[in-house]
């Protein structure tokens, strides 16, 4: 779900409800253009005024309904290198994906030795879940496929960072992905590995 989706019967109701009032206590009669026009504005000027990027749910209603907000600022690139893990270390770069957040799930993983020579990639189709959910998913899916091939060493590197605080830490303060987390645990079970975002 998004922030601005769930603001907007809120938006609509109060709009309706002031356009009653004019129309009762001053005589003024809108149109109901003229309301619609006044909640899309109004939809516009509360983008613009969030922090953080926008829902892919937000995003896709915005745009059936016509609303123009300011240009998103650019981000500003960064370089991203690969690091080889140590020698006789596996890397496992993993990701999960999600369309929308909770929504359709995916994720895979690149298995490389510390010479950057690929052993293994995979994927997989997920049960529908949020994103956190998915990596976590992600991360149990390819460690067991690492220890299927008899590895015990193994970098894992995840670009989501909360996921990655967890994993180092080792506790999942999302009480509704324990589940997730027990299985991965118990895959890591004998492993030795490191975590890296």
């Amino acid at each position: 779900m998004g922030t601005v989706i769930g603001l907007l019967p809120a938006v609509i109701t109060w709009r309706l409800w002031l356009r009653r009032c004019k129309a009762r206590m001053e005589g003024d009669q809108e149109s109901g253009e003229t309301v619609w026009l006044f909640v899309r504005s109004w939809l516009a000027k509360i983008v613009d005024g969030m922090k953080g990027a926008l829902s892919y749910t937000d995003h896709n209603l915005l745009e059936e309904l016509q609303v123009r907000t300011s240009k998103p600022k650019s981000r500003t690139p960064r370089k991203v290198v690969w690091e080889k893990p140590p020698v006789v270390w596996l890397k496992l770069n993993v990701d999960g994906s999600c369309r929308g957040n909770p929504g359709s799930c995916g994720g895979g993983s690149i298995i490389r030795y510390s010479d950057g020579n690929m052993k293994a990639a995979f994927f997989e189709k997920l049960e529908p879940g949020t994103n956190n959910g998915v990596e976590l998913r992600a991360i149990t899916s390819d460690v067991r496929l690492c220890k299927e091939l008899g590895y015990q060493n193994i970098c894992i590197e995840s670009n989501l960072e909360l996921v990655v605080s967890w994993l180092i830490t080792r506790v999942c303060t999302t009480w509704y992905l324990w589940d997730f987390w027990e299985l991965l645990e118990e895959e890591l079970v004998g492993l030795r590995v490191s975590f890296k975002h």
